[in-house]
């Protein structure tokens, strides 16, 4: 099974790559670059519509199924759907309102634009909480053949929709093909659905935990996203795609961390729960992926230059390959995909921690953008940035893990490091 899950990611994660370079292939620069700053933006936001609810799910949940605990899991989740949907349409129908009344006072679209993002947000975040679901069950072959799926059929509508309708087009077919899958889990392989089981009030303390792991992961994705975000929105979007095209070599990367953490952080959190929420199982486990996946990422280096202007000679004629820039943004991508040390903080329950140390990372990255936007420097510092910017935090979660569990070890005791 482990060997099918490996086949069944490996062509959801190929189909997710091949997706960005027929989108550079296929849109005009200016549409690529609309389309790469509003996919950062849904990114960046759909924790806040939740208010934290999948996240809190994503680490409760399999912990609950760990201890044996299922008919609570299973009612803390359907209380979570319940809680989330509420909360999610009305700030959705807050942005509209919002957006609306600015667009007659600013005249721009932003209303359209802002049922654009609504409805990727809506349609990410639905699909997101049926394969967190299959996830924290261990049914990863299940979640991988619908990532398979989902990813296949992006690419099929691409032809067809890219050419014809640009950035809106490739948007509106992604938010179709979101809720489809998020219809298949939900009909199909979810058991014991229930939107009528509990009260907002019920999962007040998911919210809690929630909003402090969704925090956490918008610092992280700030971390990684805050140069896209500043250069979209200062540059003119014609140079911006000429970034956003190296930027495709950190894409394939998130690509297969999400593959990774997919596969590997539910066990973590399952581990975490059997063993009596034991930290030195969990380090051991998440420690030797790090170093395995840190020594694949640098060996294939050299290689990736070459493949690159190869591929860019050929077939994206229209764009510039900066080599220098290119292996910053390798390097990056290689430390995002390697880096479990992060998922060792928040298996354990030190967001706080986690919060802290993301946090730092995204105002170096942050506040070095905005100084290469203002000073009109070369590009290249950005990529430097954030090839520095994921080392520190990789240096500093490594420090805090060594830490706790140093800490455990010398108090000696059973009981869990932290509730």
């Amino acid at each position: 099974m482990v060997a099918l899950y490996a086949i069944l990611m490996l062509v959801g994660a190929v189909s997710s790559s091949v997706k960005l370079f027929l989108l550079a292939r296929l849109l005009t620069k200016s549409d690529f670059g609309e389309y790469s700053y509003i996919n950062s933006i849904v990114m960046y936001a759909a924790p806040f519509v939740t208010f934290g609810l999948i996240e809190g799910m994503s680490r409760r949940f399999p912990i609950l199924l760990g201890e044996g605990r299922t008919t609570d899991a299973y009612r803390l989740r359907n209380e979570a759907f319940r809680a989330a949907a509420v909360m999610a349409a009305l700030l959705t129908l807050t942005a509209l309102i919002v957006s609306g009344v600015l667009q007659n006072v600013l005249s721009r679209p932003l209303f359209f634009v802002t049922v654009l993002i609504a409805g990727e947000i809506w349609a990410y975040n639905a699909f997101l909480w049926g394969v967190r679901d299959l996830r924290s069950h261990l049914r990863t072959t299940s979640y991988a053949a619908v990532m398979c799926g989902k990813g296949i059929a992006e690419v099929a509508v691409i032809f067809y929709l890219a050419p014809r309708y640009g950035y809106v087009g490739v948007l509106l077919s992604e938010i179709v093909v979101w809720s489809a899958a998020a219809i298949l889990v939900f009909t199909k392989a979810m058991r014991d659905v229930s939107f009528r089981e509990g009260s907002i009030r019920s999962v007040v303390p998911l919210i809690l935990e929630g909003a402090a792991l969704s925090l956490a992961g918008i610092l992280a994705n700030t971390a990684r996203l805050c140069d896209r975000l500043i250069l979209g929105a200062f540059l003119p979007k014609s140079d911006y795609a000429d970034y956003a095209f190296h930027l495709l070599v950190i894409s394939a990367g998130a690509v297969a961390a999400n593959v990774l953490n997919q596969y590997f952080w539910p066990r973590a959190l399952h581990l975490y729960g059997s063993s009596g929420s034991d930290p030195t199982v969990v380090d051991r486990y998440l420690r030797r992926l790090t170093f395995g996946l840190t020594a694949l990422g640098l060996a294939a280096a050299p290689f990736v230059p070459f493949a690159f202007r190869f591929a860019t000679t050929h077939f994206f004629p229209s764009y510039h390959v900066d080599t220098i820039l290119l292996l910053f943004l390798y390097g990056a991508a290689v430390f995002d995909v390697a880096n479990f040390y992060p998922y060792f903080l928040l298996t354990v329950g030190k967001t706080d921690w986690f919060i802290g140390i993301h946090l730092g990372g995204a105002a170096i990255l942050a506040l070095g953008t905005a100084a290469v936007v203002f000073l009109k420097a070369n590009l290249v510092f950005v990529g430097a940035l954030a090839l520095i910017t994921r080392l520190l935090i990789l240096g500093a979660t490594a420090i805090a893990t060594h830490k706790l569990v140093a800490r455990h070890v010398s108090l000696q005791v059973d009981e869990p490091l932290f509730e």
